[in-house]
C-alpha cells in the first residue's frame, strides 16, 4: 500500500514534501532565525521552551472595588416600612402583638398612611414651586430686549444725555453690568455689581418706567412701550416673583412636616420601624428566621441625630 506524501510549494519553487521543506529551511535560514521561531533541525532532540508571558506587576495602591450600598432616601424608608408591615402581619406564632400604642399593627398602618400623605403633599408643593419659577422666568426673560426698545424710543423722542445716562444706570442694574469695566490688573477688591436678584431687577425696571413717565416728550404708539405698558411689565414681575416666594414657603412647610412624620424622636416612622425590629428580635430571638426576615430592611434617619 502506497502512502501519499503531502507537498508544499515555497515561493514558486518546485513542489516538496513536508520533510524536504523543513530541510530546505534549515539550509537557507540562519540558525539564529530558526531558534527565534522555535524551528529546530530535524536531527535535534532539544525540546522547545515555551515562551512565558510576563504578568503585569500588581499595583498595591489600586483602588478596591466598592461594595454596593443599599438605597437610601425618604421614599426607601417609606417603602421598607410598608414591607415591614406585611412581614409582621403574617409573622406566625406567637402573633405580633406588642404592648403600648406605637407598635401595634393598627398604629403602624396609620403611620404608613400619614407618611404617604406627607410625601404626596411635598411632591405637589415642589411641582407648584417649579411651575411658579418657570412662569417667573418667562416674565423676566424678554424684559432685557424690551429695554433696548425703550432706549431707542427715548432717543426718538429727543431724550437728552442725562436721561439716557439715567436709563443706562437702571439697565445696568437690571442686567448686573458695570458702567465701567474693572481693570483685570487692578488688585483692589470691588463690590460685586451683579444685582441680578429678582427684587433688584424689579426695582431697576420700576426706575425705567418712572423715568419714561416723567419725561414729557416720551410717547409710543406701541402699547408695550407706552408708560402704561412698562408699568404692566413691572406689575407682572412683582406678581410672578411673589408667587415664587409663596411657593417656596409652602414647600419648606411641607418638607418640615415630612421630616416630622418620618424622623421625629420616638413617634417618627424610622424610630418606630427600628423599635418593631427590636420587638421581633425579643419575641423570636436574634438568630430566628423571623428576625432575619425583618432585619434586612434598612431604615436611615436622614435628619441626623
Amino acid at each position: 500500500m502506497s502512502i501519499k506524501t503531502k507537498h508544499r510549494q515555497l515561493n514558486g519553487s518546485p513542489l516538496m514534501s513536508t520533510g524536504e521543506l523543513m530541510n530546505h529551511l534549515e539550509q537557507v535560514m540562519p540558525s539564529e532565525t530558526l531558534k527565534e521561531n522555535n524551528i529546530l533541525p530535524s536531527n535535534s532532540n532539544t525540546e522547545v521552551e515555551p515562551k512565558t508571558v510576563q504578568e503585569a506587576p500588581s499595583n498595591p495602591k489600586a483602588k478596591k472595588k466598592r461594595k454596593a450600598q443599599p438605597d437610601t432616601g425618604h421614599n426607601i424608608n417609606y417603602d421598607n416600612f410598608g414591607q415591614l408591615i406585611y412581614f409582621v402581619t403574617d409573622i406566625g406564632t406567637p402573633p405580633f402583638d406588642p404592648p403600648g400604642r406605637r407598635l401595634p399593627l393598627v398604629a403602624l398602618q396609620a403611620l404608613h398612611t400619614e407618611a404617604n400623605l406627607a410625601l404626596q403633599d411635598l411632591q405637589e408643593k415642589e411641582d407648584a414651586e417649579t411651575t411658579a419659577r418657570n412662569l417667573r422666568q418667562s416674565v423676566f426673560a424678554p424684559v432685557e430686549s424690551l429695554g433696548a426698545q425703550v432706549r431707542g424710543q427715548l432717543v426718538a423722542c429727543g431724550a437728552d444725555k442725562k436721561v439716557l445716562k439715567d436709563f443706562r444706570t437702571f439697565m445696568n442694574e437690571f442686567t448686573g453690568k458695570r458702567a465701567k469695566a474693572i481693570d483685570p490688573n487692578d488688585g483692589n477688591k470691588h463690590i460685586s455689581a451683579s444685582h441680578t436678584k429678582f427684587a433688584n431687577r424689579i426695582w431697576a425696571w420700576n426706575g425705567i418706567a418712572t423715568l419714561c413717565s416723567g419725561f414729557p416728550d416720551y410717547e409710543s404708539r406701541d402699547p408695550a412701550l407706552a408708560p402704561e405698558g412698562l408699568n404692566a411689565v413691572k406689575d407682572a414681575m412683582v406678581s410672578s416673583n411673589a408667587a415664587v416666594q409663596a411657593a417656596i414657603s409652602a414647600t419648606k412647610m411641607a418638607r418640615k412636616h415630612r421630616d416630622k412624620v418620618f424622623y421625629k424622636s420616638v413617634s417618627g416612622l424610622v424610630p418606630v420601624a427600628l423599635d418593631v425590629k427590636e420587638y421581633v428580635k425579643a419575641l423570636f430571638g436574634y438568630k430566628s428566621p423571623e428576625f432575619r426576615m425583618v432585619n434586612h430592611l434598612k431604615f436611615k434617619n436622614l435628619m441626623g441625630k
